[in-house]
């Protein structure tokens, strides 16, 4: 599970850096396989804003043009 998140979380999020959209797409790719293999060991998803917002930056690269 620690290849997902943080690890695929993190290596989106470098990769947005240069790349917005595909570092993106890993960033929340990651987040997302981190969620189903939590739900598949343990039986239930992790409680708690910290896991999201740690990968909020890679949300917000979805949207690169959006003004804020």
């Amino acid at each position: 599970m620690v290849i997902f998140f943080p690890g695929g979380v993190v290596l989106g999020m470098i990769i947005a850096w240069f790349k917005e959209r595909r570092g993106a797409l890993i960033t929340v790719f990651s987040l997302g396989l981190f969620y189903l293999a939590d739900l598949a060991f343990s039986g239930n998803i992790p409680r708690g804003p910290y896991v999201i917002l740690f990968s909020l930056p890679g949300f917000l690269f979805l949207f690169p043009d959006m003004k804020i």
